[in-house]
């Protein structure tokens, strides 16, 4: 099977490392595409994984800022997604609807701005106008050539619900050409604080039980297009053994061996 994984840039793929070895382990290709450059060393991270194993291979794709009507396809997404943050459900969460607020259209702000978005029925009405401004949108043809040219067995796409986010032209690309298709959860807010989603995947794969309800509720995804896998980037901890005992541990920090001691892990 040909697996592609597209993404943002390559960096958001640590947190699917142990996955993408065990596709190809499973005797998978799997090639990597990001449509961004990585300042953070996530291109020499999958030239590693492709000397370690030359199943998995990768590229940049083409810049989207070359293909015609992006601009308007990335200002009416992101219309879209401000739109999400003023509902009640977000009401105690200034600061997703400020970081929205700063990426929004003008004109989106000026019509929000008024009393009357506060009525459900008006938000929905308008939701529902910009969505059909975005899907009347003509599809990229270099993004279709290039899902077309690849002809993958699956798509697996991550993070796709950053704000404005070019994956999402890739996954509409894979479903109108009939590519199966999966939404890889990258973190554990992406459902709740990122952008809304349009177009629904064969499947998407979440975390744990809280995810799948947010799939459900906040993204209209049906409960049997979701699949419970677990945290995919804690996957390769399960490999791990201990380089030390405890009483060398405990000497190298400096706590007293024969007592115990509470771990704070926070973020």
């Amino acid at each position: 099977m040909t697996i592609l994984f597209l993404t943002r840039h390559f960096g958001c793929l640590r947190n699917f490392e142990w996955p993408i070895f065990q596709l190809a382990r499973g005797g998978h290709r799997v090639h990597l595409a990001a449509h961004q450059a990585d300042a953070l060393g996530g291109e020499i991270m999958v030239q590693g994984w492709s000397a370690r194993d030359q199943r998995i291979t990768y590229e940049r794709l083409p810049e989207l800022s070359v293909l015609r009507w992006k601009e308007l396809a990335l200002r009416l997404r992101k219309a879209v997604d401000y739109l999400r943050y003023l509902e009640p459900a977000y009401a105690s969460a200034p600061g997703l609807r400020r970081r929205a607020h700063e990426r929004t259209p003008r004109w989106v702000l000026h019509a929000t701005a008024w009393h009357w978005i506060r009525r459900e029925f008006v938000r929905k009405l308008l939701r529902a106008l910009l969505l059909t401004l975005e899907r009347a949108v003509p599809r990229s043809k270099a993004i279709d050539e290039y899902m077309a040219v690849r002809a993958p067995d699956l798509v697996l796409l991550t993070p796709l619900l950053a704000l404005g986010s070019a994956e999402m032209d890739y996954l509409d690309a894979a479903r109108a050409l009939g590519f199966r298709t999966v939404y890889c959860v990258w973190s554990w807010d992406n459902l709740s604080s990122k952008a809304l989603l349009r177009t629904l995947p064969d499947a998407v794969m979440v975390w744990n039980d809280c995810q799948k309800q947010e799939a459900i509720t906040l993204h209209g995804v049906p409960a049997k297009r979701i699949v419970v896998t677990g945290a995919q980037s804690f996957d390769q901890w399960f490999e791990w053994t201990t380089s030390r005992t405890r009483d060398e541990f405990s000497r190298h920090v400096g706590l007293p061996a024969d007592r115990k001691f509470l771990l704070w892990v926070c973020s």
